[in-house]
């Protein structure tokens, strides 16, 4: 299984939910699998948000809200709540950091035409992406080391003065998973030559994501911590079921 934040050459730009969506309510949490966390309940009912957990080294629980799906693991006090706002940040910057390494490539790709237009177009997009992915709320709400930070520094400071036909692209800095409250994320890992011409490999699903399927197509879906599931066609899947242990994706498909 590829690292969380492993960068993803595809060809359509995905699109992060803003981060302005955090301050929405966080609406129902569930436990998916608690793990023997202290104070909570057992049974499908919605926990108060305010619930704060204390787990073990060795504990890992697994929570789902409206708008993430998410894993708090090792030795943590939190509340629900705040696991699920950094989980749903991280979801976030995962999505600007795929969508950074994707306009890069259409970068490279411009380098190659000759069309001095395009190339100016294609940086501009790479630029505004790029300083998308690194913006320092990420820096700010979320445990990083002083290398991967001063990393992400030199990096927005190259591509600011990087004119726009200057050669190779430098490569985005991949961070190691962040520390505590994980999103989960789940990737199109393989699927029929005609599937994968129409939704790139490794692209994040996404809940408002269907990925339709012809008859004798097949697709392969891969979550961040290990789960996968295979669909046949005809059919659409979509993330549109109530997360279990057997399905955290929620994917529904007919």
């Amino acid at each position: 299984m590829p690292c969380l934040w492993a960068a993803v050459l595809a060809a359509a730009l995905v699109q992060a939910a803003p981060l302005a969506a955090q301050d929405t309510p966080v609406g129902s949490i569930i436990a998916i699998d608690a793990g023997g966390a202290p104070g909570v309940p057992p049974g499908d009912a919605p926990l108060d948000p305010a619930t704060r957990l204390c787990l073990a080294k060795d504990q890992v629980a697994l929570f789902a809200s409206d708008r993430v799906t998410f894993q708090i693991a090792g030795e943590a006090c939190v509340t629900l709540a705040e696991a699920e706002a950094e989980a749903f940040a991280n979801q976030g910057w995962a999505l600007r950091s795929q969508s950074a390494e994707e306009a890069g490539e259409r970068y490279s790709a411009a380098l190659g035409s000759g069309d001095e237009g395009a190339q100016d177009r294609a940086f501009e997009e790479y630029r505004e992406a790029s300083e998308a992915a690194g913006e320092t709320r990420w820096e700010d709400e979320i445990a990083r080391s002083v290398e991967e930070q001063r990393a992400a520094r030199d990096y927005a400071e190259k591509i600011k003065n990087m004119p726009p036909a200057a050669g190779p692209v430098p490569s985005w800095p991949t961070p190691s998973t962040p520390l505590g409250p994980r999103p989960i994320i789940f990737r199109l890992a393989s699927g029929s030559p005609s599937v994968l011409a129409r939704f790139p490999r490794g692209m994040i699903v996404q809940p408002s994501t269907a990925l339709c399927l012809a008859g004798g197509e097949q697709l392969t879906i891969s979550s961040s911590i290990g789960q996968s599931a295979t669909y046949t066609g005809p059919g659409c899947l979509k993330r549109q079921g109530k997360p279990t242990r057997e399905n955290i994706g929620a994917f529904v498909f007919g």
